[in-house]
């Protein structure tokens, strides 16, 4: 069985991601990763940067290149757990541009400001990813299951919940 990261910070997140996307791509390749997604926080700039690295890779002729997976981390105002939202077209990464700006626009520059409802507006064609962050109380929990569950009445077989070893 292979395995593809799809959980990857660059330092486009800033003070949560430490490399740039060109080496994280670099490095999907080195391990021989079938694919790898760069999910920054509400923010498609690595997927960019790893893109054009994903493309000089090849034009160098490096065999085996990982697929680059576009999508970003969704930190919403109303949830205490942050989203993966990994469009399944372009029609979905259009709508995902779409609700980032809207957050951006909301919000101080440099800040988003996003909630569950627009996510329930805008997610069509977007495979979500439900993450628990570690500060979650028992209520925190229970809420991120009923976000789950409108998502998932919303966009039946594209919402999941992701967990990672500690």
């Amino acid at each position: 069985m292979s395995y593809a990261e799809l959980c990857t910070t660059s330092n486009f997140s800033f003070l949560t991601g430490a490399s740039h996307p060109e080496e994280l791509v670099t490095r999907a390749a080195k391990l021989g990763l079938p694919a790898i997604a760069i999910t920054d926080h509400n923010s498609l700039a690595g997927v960019v940067r790893g893109w054009s690295a994903l493309q000089e890779l090849k034009r160098i002729g490096t065999p085996d290149l990982p697929k680059l997976i576009t999508g970003c981390r969704l930190v919403l105002q109303d949830s205490d757990a942050h989203w993966l939202a990994l469009p399944t077209d372009r029609p979905a990464y259009a709508r995902l541009s779409r609700l980032l700006t809207l957050g951006k626009r909301r919000a101080e520059k440099g800040q988003c400001h996003l909630y569950m409802d627009d996510l329930l507006e805008g997610g069509e064609g977007l495979t979500l990813i439900g993450l628990p962050q570690a500060q979650s109380s028992q209520r925190g929990a229970d809420e991120m299951l009923q976000q789950a569950r409108r998502l998932t009445r919303r966009f039946p077989g594209n919402t999941f919940l992701g967990a990672a070893p500690r």
